[in-house]
């Protein structure tokens, strides 16, 4: 960020220099512009002070770009903590590996959270993705690791189960390119 400052900075008043010895230099040959060198440097400071404006303004746009790569940057990388947990988890207790690859639902409130961890954790990746923080060879895995997950039986039911709560276009994502139905619906 430094560099950029003193970048901008160089290039701002190399272009205040510039403008100051071409009206310095017009001025001596036209004799146009004033009768002495104070009325010149009087007349100058409007355009001095305009393109002081404008490489200010210049280098807020490169600081406020800086600012979004690295907002980018850092919600990605909550996302990629975020999965770590919920995968990590299943680390820590096998049985949740049971609990989102099984069949059959057990009815048991503990299940019922870890799978809605998981597709509250696949909207938030699908909602970056709408923001484009997530690039197309990501985005393609994850959704291939997605389908893996949401077409197993447990994971199916909880999506059926929970899917209303959901905005339409996260339910048609859903069901249309993870679950691969044709008419859009749950049960």
């Amino acid at each position: 960020m430094l560099l950029w400052v003193l970048y901008a900075t160089a290039i701002g008043l190399g272009l205040i220099a510039i403008l100051l010895g071409a009206l310095f230099v017009v001025n001596k040959r036209a004799k146009v512009m004033t009768h002495n060198q104070g009325d010149f440097i009087k007349e100058a400071m409007p355009l001095v002070e305009t393109v002081a404006v404008v490489v200010g303004l210049v280098f807020v746009g490169m600081q406020a770009a800086e600012l979004e790569k690295s907002v980018q940057a850092g919600t990605v990388q909550s996302m990629v903590n975020a999965q770590r947990d919920v995968f990590g988890r299943m680390l820590d207790h096998p049985e949740l590996f049971e609990v989102l690859t099984g069949q059959e639902e057990s009815g048991q409130s503990a299940e019922a959270v870890y799978l809605s961890m998981v597709i509250n954790h696949g909207f938030n990746a699908y909602t970056l993705r709408e923001k484009d923080f997530i690039d197309d060879d990501w985005w393609h895995a994850i959704v291939e690791d997605m389908k893996d997950v949401y077409q197993r039986g447990r994971m199916r039911a909880r999506w059926d189960r929970v899917r209303r709560f959901y905005p339409k276009r996260y339910q048609q994502f859903v069901d249309k390119e993870l679950l691969e139905r044709t008419n859009g619906g749950g049960r």
